[in-house]
């Protein structure tokens, strides 16, 4: 299911989130495994429900895998938004 995804931190017309938590454990959320920039690219590995397992690779770094909330995916919010227009 791997698939190229863009992180996104706008509510509305909003940014409200220029830096995304992406966590280790989607459930207990305590720790950031990084914080993906608004506008940054990553890969989809895995969605089960609203939680969405993905990966940041940054240049000269270790690629880092970790869950978020698919509201902060552009390509699944958009998909979501327009089921509800």
């Amino acid at each position: 299911m791997e698939r190229e995804i863009t992180f996104d931190g706008f509510d509305g017309p909003d940014l409200v989130c220029p830096f995304i938590n992406v966590w280790s454990d989607y459930n207990k959320r305590k720790k950031s495994v990084i914080k993906a920039k608004h506008g940054e690219r990553g890969v989809l590995l895995e969605r089960r429900g609203n939680a969405c397992k993905v990966r940041i690779k940054r240049e000269g770094q270790k690629a880092k895998v970790g869950w978020v909330t698919f509201w902060f995916i552009k390509q699944l919010k958009l998909k979501w938004q327009e089921g509800r227009t």
